[in-house]
């Protein structure tokens, strides 16, 4: 049985050294660019996990569909509050999403819409919640 579904997401962009720079920024992460025989693309840190996420220019980045959710669980507020200084736009200011914690919902450079999530304090994450246990 699988426990986990989602195990990649591709964020689309058309600039990708901008997309490093502000995910780099918000998420106060290295996103780091790499080659491979698909094309360029920023990675973001996946250590021990078994769910990753890239930014890739094989896509058309959009504010409709599919809502990716990036882990900024202790700095929700600090990663939100970069968002505009690093070129992107808060779209739906800090709410909290019932017992599963709080989101911020932005608009990347790349015209992608993005949510910031953080999780409760008092959650206890299981194999059955994350990938990451």
């Amino acid at each position: 049985m699988i426990k986990n579904i989602v195990c990649w997401a591709d964020i689309a962009v058309t600039d990708l050294d901008r997309a490093i720079k502000f995910y780099s920024i918000i998420m106060g992460v290295e996103v780091k660019k790499q080659t491979s025989e698909i094309g360029d693309f920023g990675i973001f840190p996946h250590e021990d996990c078994v769910v990753g996420a890239c930014l890739s220019a094989e896509s058309k980045p959009s504010q409709d569909g599919s809502l990716i959710y990036l882990d900024a669980t202790g700095f929700i507020d600090e990663a939100a509050a970069r968002v505009e200084s690093a070129g992107g736009k808060v779209l739906v200011p800090k709410m909290e999403i019932g017992e599963y914690g709080s989101r911020v919902i932005i608009l990347d450079t790349e015209g992608n819409r993005i949510a910031l999530y953080a999780a409760p304090e008092n959650m206890k994450w299981t194999s059955e919640h994350t990938c990451c246990s």
